[in-house]
C-alpha cells in the first residue's frame, strides 16, 4: 500500500507542517523529501470532547495540516501538493497528559508516572491540496 502512494508522490512536492526533525526524518525514511512550513495551529482543543486520546491527536493533526494549507501558494507548474501534519499524544489510562512548561515540571511528571506504563499515540494524516483554476 505504502509502495503505491510513494510511487504517486514521485516528484510532488511535499509539505510537512511541522519543524520536528524526528518528523522530517520520518519522512526521508520513507523515500520523500520535503518541504518545512511549520504550522500555527494552536493546540487548545477540548480534550473532554474526543472518545479518545487517538481521535484528539487526529484532530491536532488535521487542524495542523489545514493551517499550512490556508496559507500555501502554489509554485509555478504546481497543480497540487500534498500536505502532511502530525501530532503526538502521551496518554496515561485514557488521560492525556500535557506536555510539561518546563523542566521541574518535566522532571516531576517523570518521577510520577515512572512506573506506569505510557503509550505514546502518533496520528500522522496526509492531505491532498487540490487547487483547481477555472478562467
Amino acid at each position: 500500500m505504502i509502495s503505491i502512494l510513494l510511487r504517486q508522490l514521485a516528484g510532488r512536492k511535499v509539505v510537512l507542517a511541522s519543524a520536528s526533525p524526528r518528523r522530517i526524518q520520518i519522512l526521508e525514511n520513507i523515500g520523500l523529501s520535503c518541504t518545512v512550513e511549520p504550522s500555527k495551529f494552536e493546540e487548545t482543543l477540548d480534550k473532554a470532547s474526543f472518545n479518545s486520546p487517538d481521535e484528539y491527536a487526529v484532530a491536532n493533526a488535521k487542524g495542523k495540516s489545514l493551517e499550512v494549507a490556508q496559507r500555501w501558494k502554489l509554485g509555478d507548474g504546481e497543480d497540487w501538493v500534498v500536505i502532511v501534519g502530525a501530532d503526538t499524544v502521551v496518554e496515561l489510562n485514557g488521560a492525556i497528559l500535557e506536555k510539561p512548561l518546563d523542566k521541574a515540571k518535566a522532571f516531576q511528571m517523570l518521577q510520577r508516572y515512572s512506573t506506569w506504563i505510557i503509550n505514546t499515540l502518533a496520528q500522522l494524516t496526509c492531505w491532498q491540496f487540490i487547487v483547481l483554476i477555472i478562467g
